[in-house]
């Protein structure tokens, strides 16, 4: 059921307002589908609740973002969740909100035409698998959600995704 509202929800929005003092909007999209995502800090719609929160097909959720004083850079929800931690170098696993994210890959992955070096990252949150692909300097870059074979991918339509060194000090990925 949450697989189809994605595919055919339209619309993700995660609302975020950092603590951090840097604040913009992360678009993403999924090409194939032509579904969009996003994660702003401010209200676009009278129907939405103060942020931070989070959208999925014009249902709304409450969201949390974590603190400059907690573990990770992160966005917590009943329905999208991602963390990544504020050390000088990743572990490969770590758990936040009740979930395990472990680093699979450590790779290349190009980004409007600028290569970057990222880290994927996989969790299984409810029913759903999420492959999560991360930049140190660039943020999350994109992400994978779904069952299986049935899944959508998110690309960052600009160069600076959610959990960008400018929000935090996000973690130096070791080679």
């Amino acid at each position: 059921m949450r697989l189809m509202l994605m595919k055919c929800g339209i619309f993700l929005c995660l609302f975020v307002s950092c603590a951090c003092g840097y604040a913009k909007n992360f678009s993403y999209i999924d090409i194939v589908n032509n579904i969009s995502a996003a994660i702003q800090t401010e209200k676009i719609s009278e129907e939405s609740i103060d942020p931070p929160s989070v959208a999925i097909g014009g249902i709304w959720r409450d969201a949390k973002i974590c603190g400059k004083e907690e573990r990770y850079i992160c966005i917590r929800s009943e329905v999208f969740n991602f963390a990544v931690p504020r050390a000088d170098v990743f572990p490969t696993m770590w758990s936040d909100g009740g979930f395990l994210y472990k680093i699979t890959t450590r790779d290349k992955f190009y980004l409007l035409g600028v290569k970057l070096d990222v880290v994927y990252i996989q969790s299984k949150q409810r029913d759903l698998k999420y492959t999560f692909i991360y930049s140190r300097t660039n943020g999350l870059v994109a992400f994978k959600v779904g069952v299986d074979s049935d899944c959508a991918l998110y690309i960052s339509q600009d160069a600076i995704g959610f959990g960008n060194l400018e929000q935090g000090k996000a973690g130096l990925i070791p080679p």
